[in-house]
């Protein structure tokens, strides 16, 4: 999930070879007619600590769930063994902490490992985390 921003300018403005992404940015936004597209974070407020050692894996991942929690006004702390949806995770919150997981430990999850008993708890998400560690 990025937003895309227009870095490159092009001499030529020719509608039909413009990309469908370049065409949905607004041409103000664009700041030019036609550009090379860089994604942008889709998490700007905050700063990725996926070279950090200071914490845990676990620290991190309930990290991730605490600010998915607090979108909600949700403001408690959630144990490693913990049912997420229970603690008020919602379906679209599991798809949110999918790509937040994956954006805080510079990872991709396969599609395979996106199931619900794999992130059910923060316990459950340090072990995929663990494995795709492992194979990278």
């Amino acid at each position: 999930m990025h937003q895309w921003r227009a870095s490159t300018s092009f001499p030529f403005d020719n509608a039909s070879r413009r990309s469908i992404l370049t065409a949905a940015i607004p041409r103000s936004e664009r700041g030019a007619p036609l550009g090379v597209l860089q994604p942008i974070s889709a998490f700007p407020e905050r700063t990725p600590m996926s070279n950090s050692n200071a914490q845990s894996v676990e620290e991190r991942i309930a990290g991730v769930v605490h600010r998915l929690l607090a979108a909600h006004a949700i403001d408690r702390d959630v144990s490693v063994d913990e049912d997420l949806r229970q603690a008020g995770l919602s379906s679209l919150d599991m798809v949110s902490l999918v790509l937040s997981v994956e954006e805080e430990f510079d990872l991709m999850v396969p599609e395979v490992s996106i199931m619900p008993a794999n992130f059910r708890s923060i316990a459950a998400i340090s072990q995929v985390v663990a494995s795709l560690r492992i194979k990278q």
